[in-house]
C-alpha cells in the first residue's frame, strides 16, 4: 500500500504544470504620443520575456479603429527572453490624421499578450498638383494642362467632349466623349481602362460624381442608369430610373441618391433612391429643368431650376420630404453652381459670378459681364476656377481679387487634380 501512495505522489510531481502566465512586454520605444507625419518609418524597441519559450513577436501599427495600417513585422524567436529593434513603415498617403497604436504581440506557446502604445498621426498634406482643361474640335477632345501660365497639350481622344473629372485617390482622370469613357492616367500618359457606349446602348454621359472615399466614379448616363465603378473599370453598383422614365443631374451624399428624373419635359421628378439597393424612397414634384443639386447639410440639398427667363433656387428637406423656393432671378440664366460651406452658393449666369447668401438671402455679383461656363472650386486654396471661353479666371473666396488667364482654345471643362 505504501508503494502506491509513493507513485502517487511521484505521478503529481511530474505532472508538468500548465503555464498559465503570458510573456511580459516592454517597448522603450516610441514614447507614447509620440507625433509622426505620414510617410514615415517607426522604430520599435523592446524586449519579451517568459518563464518558458517565446515562439515569436509581432510588431504592426493600428487605426483609432484597430486595423492595420503597416504590414506587420514577424520576430521568430526560440529562448525565453528577446529583444527587439526593428522598423515599421505607414507610407499609405490616404490615412488620415488622428491617435494610432503600435501593438507588439509575443506568443509563448500557450498565452498570447500585446501591449500597445498610443501615437499621434498626422496625414499626408492634400496638394493641388495640377490643373487640366479640356477643349474640343470637330470629333476630337484635347486634354491640356496649365503649367506655368502656358497651356500645353497632353494627349487627344476620339469624339466630341461631354464630362471630365478626376478621380485623385487613384491618380487617373476619366474624360467622357460621344464615343468613348477613358480613364486616363497623366502621370504615365497612359489610358487605364475604356467604357464603351456599345456594351450600354447608350449615347451620352450626363452627370458624374466621386464617392467621399474616392474609391468610385459614380457616371450617369442617357439610358437612365447611374453605375458606379471602381478603380479597374469594374461596375460595382447600378442604380436603374423607372420604367418610362429617365435621370438626369444628380448628387449621392450618405447612401443616398437625389437625382431628377423626367418621363417628359413636362413631367420632372426630383426623387431620392438609396444608392446601394436602388430602391426608390420618395420624390417631389419639380416645375422646370433642374440645372444643379447640391448638398447643402445632412438632411437638405439646395436645387436650382431654369424657369424660362428666370432662376429659381430652391432647398428640399429629405426627413419632411418638402421643397420649398428661396429666390428667385428674373431674367437671366444660370450655366453652373458650387455650394461652398460657411461661404455660400456661388453660381454662373448672364451677369457673371454671383454669389448667394442662403442664411440671410443676400444676392452679390462679385465678377461683372463675364459669362462663365463652368465653375470648380479648390478647397485648399478657398479659390475659384472659372471658365469664360478662351480664358481661365481664378477668384479668391477669401480677398475677393481675381486674374485671367488667355489661350488660343476654347475651353470646354477644367479638372483640379489633387495628389491623393
Amino acid at each position: 500500500m505504501r508503494g502506491y501512495i509513493i507513485i502517487f505522489f511521484v505521478l503529481i510531481a511530474s505532472c508538468k504544470k500548465e503555464d498559465e502566465i503570458p510573456p511580459i512586454i516592454t517597448i522603450n520605444n516610441p514614447l507614447s504620443m509620440s507625433q509622426f507625419q505620414i510617410p514615415f518609418q517607426l522604430n520599435v524597441s523592446g524586449f519579451a520575456e517568459d518563464e518558458n519559450t517565446i515562439e515569436w513577436v509581432k510588431i504592426v501599427v493600428l487605426n483609432e479603429n484597430l486595423t492595420p495600417s503597416s504590414e506587420e513585422v514577424l520576430i521568430q524567436v526560440d529562448s525565453n527572453s528577446v529583444e527587439f529593434n526593428e522598423f515599421v513603415s505607414v507610407e499609405n498617403i490616404h490615412l488620415s490624421s488622428g491617435t494610432y497604436y503600435v501593438k507588439v504581440s509575443a506568443n509563448d506557446g500557450v498565452n498570447i499578450n500585446s501591449n500597445y502604445i498610443e501615437i499621434n498621426v498626422l496625414e499626408y498634406p492634400l496638394e493641388l498638383k495640377d490643373i487640366y482643361l479640356i477643349s474640343s474640335n470637330t470629333g476630337q477632345t484635347n486634354f491640356l494642362k496649365l503649367d506655368s501660365n502656358f497651356i500645353q497639350q497632353v494627349s487627344q481622344f476620339d469624339g466630341t467632349f461631354q464630362l471630365a473629372c478626376a478621380v485623385p485617390k487613384h491618380q487617373y482622370v476619366f474624360i467622357g466623349t460621344n464615343q468613348l469613357g477613358n480613364a486616363f492616367s497623366p502621370n504615365y500618359n497612359n489610358n487605364i481602362w475604356d467604357w464603351s457606349f456599345n456594351s450600354f446602348l447608350t449615347p451620352y454621359f450626363i452627370d458624374y460624381q466621386v464617392s467621399e472615399t474616392g474609391d468610385l466614379l459614380h457616371l450617369g448616363c442617357s439610358d437612365g442608369v447611374i453605375r458606379s465603378f471602381m478603380n479597374n473599370g469594374v461596375i460595382n453598383n447600378t442604380v436603374y430610373s423607372n420604367f418610362q422614365e429617365n435621370f438626369d443631374d444628380f448628387l449621392i451624399d450618405n447612401n443616398y441618391l437625389y437625382v431628377e428624373q423626367f418621363s417628359s419635359l413636362l413631367v420632372r421628378y426630383l426623387s431620392v433612391y438609396y444608392l446601394e439597393s436602388g430602391v426608390e424612397v420618395q420624390r417631389v414634384s419639380v416645375d422646370n429643368d433642374i440645372v444643379d443639386i447640391l448638398k447643402y447639410n445632412e438632411n437638405q440639398c439646395l436645387f436650382i431650376e431654369q424657369n424660362y427667363s428666370d432662376i429659381e433656387i430652391n432647398m428640399y428637406d429629405r426627413n419632411t420630404n418638402l421643397s420649398w423656393n428661396l429666390n428667385t432671378i428674373n431674367n437671366d440664366s444660370i450655366y453652373g453652381a458650387k455650394f461652398i460651406l460657411n461661404k455660400g452658393l456661388y453660381f454662373l449666369s448672364n451677369e457673371g459670378l454671383m454669389k448667394y447668401d442662403v442664411e440671410n438671402n443676400v444676392l452679390t455679383n462679385p465678377i461683372t459681364n463675364v459669362i462663365f461656363k463652368k465653375i470648380k472650386y479648390d478647397k485648399i486654396n478657398e479659390e475659384l476656377y472659372l471658365l469664360a471661353d478662351n480664358e481661365l479666371w481664378l477668384y479668391s473666396t477669401t480677398t475677393g481679387q481675381y486674374q485671367s488667364i488667355s489661350c488660343n482654345y476654347n475651353l470646354e471643362d477644367l479638372i483640379l487634380f489633387y495628389n491623393k
